[in-house]
């Protein structure tokens, strides 16, 4: 590659920007069953603080993950990777937000 001569070629920072995989409403979920209870469903934040698409920090056996909320359950919340696959579930008391989400994630 040839380079002009009054040009200057310098690093720079490269970023992916892309949406988080989060699902939309379903209304299949919002259907009551047996005892007339629905499955939980919506709300902006989990029980536990967090929402969809928070970028974390979780520790579990002495090793600390980085990684975007995914999902959660009673006691536990699903942090995935930049790829959105799960890298575990761990337990709420040991998941620590570094940044609300925006709905984007950011590649550095």
């Amino acid at each position: 590659m040839s380079v002009p001569q009054n040009c200057t070629v310098t690093n720079s920072l490269f970023s992916v920007i892309r949406r988080a995989p989060i699902s939309r409403r379903q209304l299949h979920l919002l259907q009551f069953s047996k005892g007339g209870k629905r499955r939980k469903y919506g709300g902006t934040t989990t029980s536990h603080g967090f929402r969809k698409g928070d970028y974390v920090e979780a520790l579990k056996a002495g090793t600390t993950y980085r990684g975007w909320v995914s999902g959660d359950t009673a006691r536990q919340v699903s942090v995935s990777d930049i790829n959105w696959k799960r890298l575990g579930q761990f337990t709420a008391r040991k998941v620590r937000l570094l940044k609300r989400s925006t709905g984007l994630i950011v590649n550095h």
